[in-house]
């Protein structure tokens, strides 16, 4: 029964979110795979995407920052799924994951950073 459980889609997704950050149509370059990595987890474990969006909705509504909402979220998965039980190769592939969208975030933490990073709803310059 080789997809009788949810590895097949995990390994898949986890290409998906690779081929999302660094495609090759796009000369390896490409998103920075929250999404992407959101809708993998929907798929094998929506309890830990439910936790971890609504993280990111929490950390939006008090900061205002998608990205550091994001990267809080990417990095609770696989915390939650530690937490829920889920076989150690998902906690991994999710810290792999988190890992991947903190990097692909370096610029946006550099901004938090120097306080200079936009708000969600903030006004654009002109």
């Amino acid at each position: 029964k080789p997809f009788g459980d949810a590895s097949w889609g995990l390994a898949f997704g986890a290409f998906a979110v690779f081929g999302h950050s660094a495609s090759p149509f796009l000369g390896f370059r490409g998103g920075k795979s929250v999404a992407t990595a959101l809708g993998v987890m929907l798929a094998v474990s929506p309890d830990v995407a439910g936790l971890s969006f609504g993280l990111f909705l929490l950390v939006l509504a008090i900061t205002r920052y998608v990205s550091l909402g994001s990267m809080l979220a990417a990095i609770a998965a696989p915390i939650a799924a530690g937490i829920l039980g889920y076989p150690l190769h998902v906690v991994i592939v999710y810290s792999i994951l988190a890992a991947l969208i903190a990097w692909r975030h370096r610029p946006n933490i550099e901004r938090l950073l120097k306080g200079t990073e936009s708000k969600f709803g903030g006004k654009k310059d002109a």
